[in-house]
C-alpha cells in the first residue's frame, strides 16, 4: 500500500486494483464493504467511474487522486491489459507516494533530516528509497 502527498487534495482514500472476474464478487466486495463501513472513500471501477467518461482516462486520474492503492493479485491479474496499465501507473506514482509518507516516528525523523540537510535533497531521497526498499524484505517479527 502506498500514500500520496498530504498537501495534495485527494478525492479517494484508496484505489482498488483487481481482476474483476477473479475477485469482484468475493474478496474485493468484502474488502470494499469493510472500508466503506469505516468511512474510507474507495475508488472501485464499477462504482467510481462516471457514465460517459473514458475508462482509459479516468483510471489513471483516480489513481493520482487517491491517497493509497491496494493491488489484489489474483491468478489472472496479469492477463488483463487494464490491470497491468493500472499497476504500471501505481508503480509510477509510488515513488511520489513513498516520498511523502512514512508512519510515525519515521515521518518525524525524515522531516528533521529534510530540514537539516535541505541542501542535499539527493541524499534524503536516497535514504527514503533505501528505507522504502527495506520494507519489502521478508521479515520475522520478534515478540516483546
Amino acid at each position: 500500500m502506498s500514500h500520496t502527498s498530504s498537501s495534495k487534495i485527494h478525492k479517494y482514500d484508496v484505489f482498488l486494483s483487481f481482476k474483476g472476474k477473479d475477485t469482484r464478487r468475493t474478496f474485493v466486495s468484502h474488502l470494499y464493504n469493510a472500508l466503506i463501513e469505516r468511512r474510507i472513500d474507495v475508488f472501485k471501477d464499477d462504482d467510481g467511474l462516471e457514465t460517459g467518461k473514458s475508462i482509459y482516462d479516468e483510471l489513471p486520474k483516480a489513481i493520482q487522486e487517491s491517497k493509497f492503492a491496494i493491488v489484489i493479485f489474483s491468478k489472472r491479474y496479469a492477463s488483463s491489459k487494464w490491470c497491468l496499465d493500472e499497476l504500471a501507473h501505481i508503480i509510477k506514482c509510488r515513488k511520489d507516494w513513498t516520498k511523502f509518507h512514512q508512519n510515525p516516528p519515521f515521518a518525524e525523523s525524515f522531516s528533521q533530516h529534510e530540514e537539516k540537510y535541505k541542501h542535499d535533497t539527493e541524499k534524503i531521497q536516497r535514504w527514503r528509497d533505501a528505507f522504502a526498499e527495506s520494507g519489502k524484505i521478508s521479515e520475522y517479527h520478534l515478540q516483546n
